[in-house]
């Protein structure tokens, strides 16, 4: 299974069952915390299959453009952060 999954012949799908906890988390509710892992796994598409291989050709093209890249470190700042990190 591996095999065929570095050769993108399968795919894997993992998904969170979302519970009280998980929600209460995201500051959202039950309900709208169900509705984010539906909308993140495509399950509302017409075909989920599909938009998912959309969604990884875009991971896909990132990851070849990030990887072109001869980045020694990436540096963030942000309100409480600054942090340079060593590739």
């Amino acid at each position: 299974m591996l095999e065929r999954s570095d050769r993108r012949e399968m795919f894997w799908t993992l998904f969170l069952y979302g519970t009280p906890a998980m929600a209460e988390e995201a500051n959202m509710t039950l309900e709208e915390y169900r509705a984010q892992i539906i909308k993140a796994c495509h399950l509302d598409q017409e075909d989920p299959i599909a938009a998912q291989k959309i969604t990884d050709a875009n991971i896909l093209t990132i990851q070849t453009w990030l990887n072109s890249m001869s980045m020694k470190s990436v540096h963030m700042v942000g309100d409480d952060c600054d942090i340079t990190i060593k590739l």
